[in-house]
């Protein structure tokens, strides 16, 4: 790899524009190519950090490592084309709509021997960290709620989408201890309850 690693940045959505902000602030790494399958999205947002744009995801190929922050629908050929290319990627959460493809995703990364993380950044946000640092013991109870309007972008569930977060940072502050129950519930502004 080169002394400062080349990304290429697939996605430039929301948080795509978040990773290229982060990348293009990171003395360690270069945001090399904004890749999006819409032009004009991916030329503004290469533009506003000084690199190059594409639409073909093979343009990834020239560079060190990648980020894929696609619909999650796009993550599963996203990524195993860039796995095919021998490119070390990050992706968003979550890896891919299924357990199944994600399984797959994991052992093609594992078969070419290609690093393959996956992008849980909540668990370096300061209220998460600093809160790890005031439990003295491990939680008996814990409650998590997520609200926020509906995002036409997203085709998951908010368990897959938001909450997946709060199960992460639930298991870690569990410290390998089991779970023993769950509770949930979710509703809608219509009222419905499920």
């Amino acid at each position: 790899m080169a002394a400062t690693p080349r990304i290429a940045l697939i996605g430039a959505g929301s948080m795509g524009s978040n990773h290229a902000r982060v990348l293009a602030e990171n003395d360690d790494a270069e945001l090399a190519i904004v890749i999006d399958i819409e032009v004009e999205r991916a030329r503004q947002l290469a533009d506003l950090y000084g690199c190059g744009f594409a639409t073909d995801i093979a343009a990834a190929a020239s560079c060190d490592a990648a980020v894929v922050a696609t619909p999650t629908g796009l993550h599963l050929p996203h990524t195993r084309e860039l796995i095919d290319f021998g490119k070390p990627v990050l992706v968003e959460k979550p890896v891919t709509p299924t357990i199944e493809a994600t399984r797959a995703v994991i052992a093609a990364a594992d078969h070419a021997g290609t690093p393959l993380m996956c992008g849980f950044v909540e668990r370096f946000n300061p209220v998460v960290t600093t809160v790890a640092t005031l439990l003295d013991r491990e939680p008996v109870h814990l409650v998590t709620l997520r609200h926020s309007p509906k995002t036409p972008r997203s085709t998951l569930s908010v368990v897959l989408d938001l909450l997946i977060h709060d199960i992460d940072l639930v298991l870690r502050y569990m410290g390998g201890r089991r779970v023993r129950d769950v509770v949930s519930a979710t509703t809608s502004l219509d009222g419905d309850v499920a």
